[in-house]
């Protein structure tokens, strides 16, 4: 089945590039009203803000963070995460993360008779649901941005790795099909609008990754039919579709996706928002890697191959034409 479903699709790059192109749109149109789905984060979570002045930032900020986790213990309160951010103009930020049943109005008022004695220092504290968004969507973006660094970094290695292994033909394949894996799973989890948590990072690299090694099982199924000699007599068409590594792609996408479903459902609340992100991805990837890497790179081959036909007939005519015995013979007589 699978098999006849990429020989229909692998001639199809304009129809697959126009669907994932109108996904990518609507995705990114959607995160720019609404933004990204984080409720999952904001709902059963609750902040403390430590504002401090650039000064105090620099010179004492570990002092502020001993201070706070000597008052977080005395008042028998643990936080589930700390978020430093960076300079913002002149202020800067330590976020705590609490689970929402914590009782913060000790610590709050605590911290602030604390601070309150060390006016110099220009440390403020917030509880507060405006105040800590904004500081945890200012770290987001900042998150973000380092996510997109690395899924960035990866895919151009890989890219890399395939085009010194293989050839540029392949190479641009699958660098193709590495974006569309990534893009794809951005959009739809804008599109869908499942929760996105501190990993979304990781939901990222794992389409990516699916994608790559999806790619990389097809090309090396694709090298190896080639040095045997079982694609001489097959068109660029039938070439590509027989290369595909399907049994394997199945069974490596199949693994990865029983492995998120039994971590979604024995995990807590926010894995398993990550083990939903990393199926959205693995489909994406699945995509990419088994009928979109394909149909990019028929072209390419038919192309490349109408190449080598046109430089083997002009070498052809260039070669010189063998006498026969007779011409030969008929050389000697006259000469």
């Amino acid at each position: 089945m699978m098999n006849k479903i990429v020989s229909k699709t692998v001639g199809k790059i304009k129809l697959l590039s126009i669907i994932s192109a109108a996904i990518l749109v609507v995705g990114i149109v959607l995160c720019a009203i609404f933004g990204l789905n984080n409720s999952a984060v904001r709902a059963d979570k609750q902040y403390l803000t430590v504002s401090m002045n650039r000064i105090t930032f620099k010179n004492e900020k570990a002092d502020v963070e001993e201070l706070c986790s000597s008052v977080f213990e005395e008042k028998n309160v643990n936080y589930v995460e700390k978020i430093v951010s960076e300079l913002s103009g002149d202020t800067a930020q330590i976020v705590y993360v609490f689970d929402k049943d914590a009782d913060l109005t000790a610590v709050k008022t605590t911290l602030e008779t604390q601070f309150a004695a060390q006016p110099e220092n220009g440390l403020v504290v917030s509880k507060g649901e405006a105040v800590a968004h904004q500081a945890i969507v200012k770290e987001e973006n900042w998150r973000s941005a380092r996510a997109a660094i690395a899924v960035t970094v990866f895919a151009v290695f890989a890219t890399l790795y395939v085009y010194l292994r293989y050839k540029a033909a392949q190479s641009l394949a699958f660098g193709a099909s590495l974006v569309v894996a990534g893009g794809l799973t951005f959009a739809l989890m804008a599109c869908t609008r499942i929760p996105v948590t501190s990993t979304f990072a990781y939901v990222l690299l794992t389409a990516v990754f699916a994608a790559a090694v999806g790619g990389l099982l097809t090309l090396n199924k694709f090298r190896g039919a080639q040095k045997d000699g079982a694609l001489k007599e097959l068109s660029a068409e039938e070439s590509i579709v027989n290369s595909v590594a399907l049994k394997a792609n199945v069974i490596f996408f199949a693994a990865l996706l029983i492995a998120f479903v039994l971590l979604g459902a024995i995990a807590a609340t926010n894995v398993r928002w990550f083990a939903l992100g990393g199926i959205v991805g693995l489909v994406s990837a699945a995509f990419a890697s088994v009928i979109f890497m394909p149909a990019v790179w028929l072209p390419i081959k038919k192309a490349l191959d109408k190449r080598a036909e046109m430089r083997a007939r002009y070498d052809y005519k260039k070669a010189p034409v063998a006498k026969s015995e007779k011409e030969e013979k008929t050389e000697e007589q006259s000469a």
